[in-house]
């Protein structure tokens, strides 16, 4: 594992990484079981340490529509500690630090990204969160989106097409998102329109990237990948917007 430690961003900022995993079964099986859970462990410390994660967003942690089961929900718990919630859904799991975040809605699944016959399982992780401060803060919406592709579920082009275009009828004002959505740049970028800035880090590896509308943030530098030789962790720096209060009479 490598890492950038970076120091603690100002108060108006959130943390947000992504990380694909790429687990499957049989990372929970044999005799490489606590080399994998330290490998990840590691991983994981380093994000909430090094870089001052506050939202942990990762995919591909079993398979799609199972996930690896109470026993990775549990090693989550484990390596996080006690300040941190952890929501596992499908093949998504999401770890948020309660002292600097506030949930406005709690982790869920979104309805199916296709309409097309046998894609249902295509969904996201989503969840609302906001800065947790005694100012008020414009909440952002945050994907954590996966979009599986191989042999027995083929990301074909038009399937590609209904997912972005999902995200264009439906994402609010304010959104991230991020995982790997198995998509080019230039494809993201001729989807999604203008509207959408895109976040990533030069020589990234394939799916590594996220995008956002109607919020200021930035990419910074971060190697760790030792969980997956796939991916990297990708992290964002997210400038939250204050409410403007409200005119007394």
């Amino acid at each position: 594992m490598a890492s950038s430690s970076v120091g603690k961003p100002i108060h108006d900022i959130a943390v947000i990484a992504f990380y694909n995993l790429t687990w499957q079964k049989p990372r929970f099986a044999g005799k490489q079981l606590d080399k994998h859970k330290g490998t990840l462990r590691e991983d994981l410390l380093a994000g909430f340490q090094e870089h001052h994660v506050d939202v942990m967003l990762l995919s591909e942690c079993g398979v799609v529509e199972e996930g690896l089961g109470d026993e990775f929900h549990d090693l989550l718990r484990q390596i996080s500690g006690p300040n941190f919630s952890v929501t596992c859904q499908s093949h998504y799991a999401c770890i948020v630090r309660t002292s600097t975040i506030d949930i406005t809605k709690e982790a869920s699944l979104t309805e199916a990204l296709c309409p097309l016959p046998n894609h249902e399982y295509r969904r996201s992780q989503y969840l609302q969160i906001t800065l947790k401060s005694p100012m008020a803060y414009k909440p952002i919406e945050v994907y954590n989106l996966h979009s599986p592709s191989s042999t027995n579920r083929p990301l074909k082009p038009l399937i590609r097409q209904q997912i972005l275009r999902w995200l264009c009828v439906n994402a609010a004002e304010r959104a991230l998102v991020g995982g790997d959505l198995n998509t080019s740049l230039f494809s993201l970028e001729s989807h999604l329109g203008s509207a959408w800035e895109f976040y990533f880090q030069p020589n990234h590896k394939h799916g590594d990237l996220s995008c956002g509308k109607g919020i200021a943030a930035e990419s910074v530098p971060c190697f760790i990948d030792s969980t997956s030789k796939d991916h990297t962790m990708c992290i964002v720096h997210v400038t939250f917007d204050k409410l403007k209060p409200e005119k007394g009479y």
